[in-house]
């Protein structure tokens, strides 16, 4: 009886030590694949893909890309400079695609892009008359429907998010007629 319960005892023996290196195993691997920001994928699994911001030269848009960007892909260390200006690159389209056609794809050259686009589209005052021009670009809403009120609600909310502070505001008021 002793005999056949040690036999059991070492092959159930086998068998967990054979689960446990095999879990081992699998833990390892999934701590070894990251995702662009470090993360296993086994947590990356259960969140959505995050698709990256486009920007196509327009200046009320330059906010709110820059601010996504830089948090999805230019504040992250442990991507190189080089990644970063193909991320870059792949985002633009239009008039801001052709500021940086000429820029060769190199680590060295992300800065200098990302200079260069901040340079043309971080105007503060070109933003505000942006802004402007597109509120006072929106027809008039004549009748109470949905879809007009739903534009009109639209454009306020996104120019009111981008309202730079009283001080910035107050030389570029001091400016116009």
């Amino acid at each position: 009886m002793y005999g056949d319960l040690f036999e059991m005892y070492l092959s159930f023996k086998a068998i967990l030590e054979t689960k446990m290196e095999s879990f081992t195993a699998s833990l390892h691997d999934s701590n070894s694949e990251s995702s662009l920001d470090g993360s296993s994928n086994s947590r990356q699994n259960n969140l959505p893909n995050l698709s990256l911001p486009t920007f196509s030269g327009q200046y009320e848009d330059w906010n709110s890309f820059k601010d996504r960007f830089e948090s999805m892909v230019g504040s992250r260390t442990n991507l190189p400079l080089v990644d970063k200006l193909q991320y870059l690159n792949n985002c633009l389209k239009g008039e801001a695609a052709k500021l940086l056609s000429n820029i060769p794809i190199h680590g060295g050259n992300y800065v200098r892009a990302w200079d260069r686009l901040r340079s043309r589209f971080d105007n503060k005052r070109v933003i505000i008359h942006a802004h402007l021009d597109r509120l006072h670009g929106l027809k008039p809403v004549l009748r109470e429907c949905a879809r007009g009120l739903e534009q009109l609600r639209s454009a306020a909310n996104k120019s009111k998010r981008c309202r730079p502070s009283s001080s910035e505001l107050t030389p570029i008021l001091r400016m116009l007629p």
